[in-house]
């Protein structure tokens, strides 16, 4: 590794937390509408950022192993090369993020999730607490995919970096519970393909559905997304929060016994 990979190593390493400070100290200052208007104890405040410093460097850590290693060949850098490995890593990551986000919902593998969901309220230090044993299967998986491709196809280490500060950057302002979209947001172009705050604070507050990363196309698919997703991030914009973890709206509002049945033995 160069100079620049390395520096770019330690970058990643320490990005999340100025992106957590800045979200946290805006939604103070700016008075942001938040999607449910519950108090976060101190008590979980800690151990979010007790969590942080040990899952925080896994990500870019498993990416400067795998090239040191050489499973990752990563080419000569271009910006069309660059670009392309962008995208790949988008789109491979919203793939394995919901099969593996689905798969630690199961009974047998939740222990892996289970201190992620802790924070049934999420805030900014929600998006960097989670245990390590989660942080590193899905770490490994998008090394791991890429580390595949680098074998026939030329990967840009500068893709990477560039995604993995999107997704940081995305990761937090999703666990904030902060609504910056204007309402009926997600019934634009825009809101049918990517994620918004109200839409991961639901699965927090709600323990199931809701599973994509950045974008909703894999749980519209799989049919996994709360039917009033978009009545919650528009009611969050206009700034009426929701005031309890299962509060639901329309169709949702029915049957809501046994999801919350089902919601409880996983908490369990």
């Amino acid at each position: 590794m160069n100079a620049i990979q390395i520096f770019l190593v330690l970058l990643l390493c320490v990005i999340t937390y100025p992106f957590v400070i800045a979200f946290d100290a805006a939604g103070r200052a700016w008075r942001i509408k938040k999607v449910y208007a519950v108090d976060v104890t101190d008590e979980q405040l800690r151990r979010e950022r007790r969590n942080s410093y040990f899952t925080t460097p896994i990500h870019p850590v498993t990416l400067a192993a795998a090239m040191l290693a050489g499973v990752l060949h990563v080419a000569p850098e271009t910006w069309l090369g660059a670009g392309l490995t962008f995208i790949a890593t988008f789109v491979w990551t919203e793939v394995y993020h919901y099969l593996l986000h689905r798969a630690i919902h199961l009974r047998s593998l939740h222990f892996i999730h289970r201190e992620h969901h802790r924070s049934h309220i999420t805030n900014t230090w929600t998006s960097i607490s989670f245990s390590f044993y989660e942080e590193f299967f899905f770490a490994i998986g998008v090394i791991g995919g890429l580390s595949l491709v680098s074998q026939w196809l030329p990967v840009s280490m500068y893709g990477i970096v560039a995604y993995y500060l999107l997704y940081f950057f995305t990761n937090t302002l999703g666990h904030s519970n902060l609504e910056v979209n204007a309402p009926g947001y997600m019934d634009t172009l825009l809101g049918k393909i990517f994620t918004t705050s109200a839409y991961h604070a639901m699965h927090h507050a709600r323990y199931v559905k809701n599973y994509g990363l950045l974008t909703r196309i894999m749980d519209r698919l799989f049919d996994s997304e709360w039917a009033d997703t978009n009545e919650v991030q528009s009611r969050a914009a206009r700034g009426e929060p929701l005031t309890a973890l299962r509060q639901k709206f329309g169709s949702e509002a029915v049957g809501d016994g046994a999801v919350g049945a089902q919601s409880s033995r996983l908490a369990s």
